[in-house]
């Protein structure tokens, strides 16, 4: 496992995170292949902000993993969706804090939300998980873009966890954050190993 610590957006210029994430994917796979590694057998994934992160090293990279895993992730830089205008004030994350994260990132530059994407964008996106949260301001963005990719051909597993927020897997003895963290374990190993019996 490697964890990227990309330089955050709000004190340097526009496209250095993606431009670190981007970096730390092609030392990756150089590493993996120079050690004789399966770079086959590999994944990329994020949540929240490291969501969209982690789609966008995957667009930009030729060599992608096999296996994408998306955790509430942010997709619309349009903030166009019924969620983000019905969660302005939730704890943790909302509407009013994510504009002020886009004004960060984009220092004055405009981009394509990732829900404008064509289906031939996405038709060599790797197996993704999605996972989104029912308060979230993030949920409606996050369900679209599993919905896009399913329609470009994409295979999808999909889960939004009823009765939580963003970010609600910081309380980790709580068992709805138990069993979401299971199901994201399952997947992995089912994807990864699915000559394993698994119960």
């Amino acid at each position: 496992v490697v964890m990227v610590d990309y330089r955050t957006a709000h004190n340097t210029p526009y496209g250095t995170s993606l431009s670190d994430c981007v970096d730390a994917w092609q030392w990756l796979i150089a590493k993996a292949q120079t050690l004789g590694i399966d770079t086959a057998r590999t994944a990329i994934v994020g949540d929240s902000a490291g969501g969209f992160l982690a789609i966008k090293t995957v667009l930009l990279c030729d060599l992608r993993p096999s296996k994408l895993m998306l955790i509430y992730p942010v997709v619309d830089c349009s903030m166009r969706t019924e969620s983000m205008a019905q969660f302005s004030d939730t704890p943790v994350w909302n509407s009013e804090l994510n504009r002020k994260m886009w004004e960060y990132y984009l220092h004055g530059t405009t981009e394509k939300s990732l829900l404008d994407l064509a289906p031939s964008e996405l038709q060599n996106m790797p197996a993704t998980y999605i996972e989104t949260a029912e308060f979230d301001c993030l949920r409606d963005e996050g369900n679209e873009f599993a919905r896009i990719l399913q329609g470009a051909g994409v295979a999808i597993t999909h889960a939004q966890i009823k009765g939580t927020m963003h970010g609600f897997d910081i309380m980790q003895n709580a068992k709805t954050t138990k069993k979401a963290l299971s199901n994201r374990i399952l997947y992995m190993k089912r994807q990864f190993y699915q000559d394993l019996l698994l119960f």
